[in-house]
């Protein structure tokens, strides 16, 4: 009988035994790491000072023509880290707030550092990149990244010249190389779905994300779209050289994002063929737009991705904040909730809807680890 029991018990061990070697050796159930990407023109997001720097500045301070006050200031800072956080809690995976925004028409760095230290997005652990440009305005791009989720490892402007060789008075545009790190517990990681399972599988997987963003605000066809044209076709060969020189070096993925001011059927995206596939084609095809202009839709905001070889599953949208939006009541249907509408303020936020990239990964379950990649080269 002593016997029997013994060799039950080493039995038990050793089944026990296997099943841990089993768990270990192993991959778990397949989950993604969902890596949200929003982009936002904050339209006119000056401090409340006069800084001397450009008519607009005078006009957007406490006591300028638009009585841009402290208190309204606040109110639009609050009011932009409520719309980041429902988009996180209803449009991004996880519920998290996006992990990078990129974002247009912000003065300083006075604004970023009030905005990521307001009480809305505090708890949120978000920086920010920015340079001041030489606009003619005194407007910039400027990224703002989540600490706990992404790793800034370089950035610089990338400087915009005209034909004569002179920096233009524009926006600049932002280069930034980050580094994802799903494993911080702090982004929207899930376990595939059935309808995702497809592209969570083992041949789309991707290695942890290094990353080269580009943010962009290219010139408006304000003075007109034949005699802005040629703007917009210069910051563009500056967009094309870039990822020319990112793609010499390295093959981490490439996204750029920006208010383009133009729709994906302009003729200067012709620039980017072969290099960039614009995400927001298919949307315009629809019919979809970030901005209403006469009552209709358009869409000037984009994300294009490079370097992807087919393996990423990549979904763009446009991302209408209910609390946001306001009855057009010129026409029908409804539109972006501005600051100002003409010299009367409103109370809102921008004329453009933001719109978010979303961008699903694989994680294989050994233990807790991620499958590394080899470090890849900044440009």
């Amino acid at each position: 009988m002593m016997r029997l029991l013994k060799y039950v018990g080493f039995r038990k061990c050793v089944f026990r035994l296997s099943v841990v070697l089993v768990a270990l050796l192993v991959p778990g159930p397949k989950a993604c790491a969902q890596f949200d990407i929003v982009f936002w023109n904050l339209e006119n997001f000056f401090d409340y000072f006069d800084d001397g720097g450009s008519s607009s500045d005078a006009d957007f301070s406490s006591p300028g023509s638009r009585r841009w006050t402290k208190a309204r200031f606040t109110e639009k800072s609050n009011m932009v880290g409520k719309a980041l956080l429902w988009i996180g809690e209803n449009r991004c995976g996880g519920g998290k707030a996006p992990a990078v925004v990129g974002v247009a028409e912000v003065e300083n760095a006075f604004v970023l550092n009030r905005l990521v230290n307001s009480p809305v997005l505090r708890k949120m652990n978000y920086w920010y990149v920015h340079y001041n440009s030489p606009d003619r305005r005194g407007i910039d791009v400027a990224l703002l990244y989540k600490r706990d989720m992404v790793k800034l490892l370089s950035s610089r402007p990338v400087h915009i010249y005209g034909d004569d060789g002179a920096l233009m008075r524009t926006r600049d545009i932002l280069y930034a190389y980050i580094e994802f790190r799903p494993e911080s517990g702090a982004s929207g990681i899930h376990e595939c779905s059935e309808e995702s399972a497809e592209e969570c599988s083992e041949e789309k997987a991707v290695r942890p994300s290094r990353i080269h963003i580009l943010v962009n605000h290219h010139p408006s066809k304000f003075s007109g779209e034949k005699a802005s044209m040629r703007g917009r076709e210069l910051v563009m060969t500056a967009l094309r050289d870039v990822c020319d020189s990112i793609m010499r070096v390295s093959d981490d993925l490439i996204v750029a994002m920006g208010d383009f001011n133009d729709t994906p059927d302009g003729a200067q995206f012709n620039l980017l063929e072969g290099r960039l596939t614009n995400l927001a084609e298919p949307l315009f095809k629809r019919g979809e737009g970030s901005i209403r202009f006469d009552g209709r839709w358009e869409l000037i905001d984009h994300f294009l991705v490079g370097n992807d070889e087919g393996l990423r599953p990549f979904e763009m949208s446009v991302v209408q904040v209910p609390f946001l939006m306001t009855e057009d009541r010129t026409h029908t249907g409804f539109k972006p909730m501005r600051t100002y509408v003409g010299p009367r303020y409103a109370g809102g936020v921008s004329d453009h809807c933001p719109i978010l990239l979303e961008i699903s990964q694989k994680i294989y379950n050994f233990g807790s680890a991620w499958r590394k990649s080899p470090a890849r080269h900044t440009y």
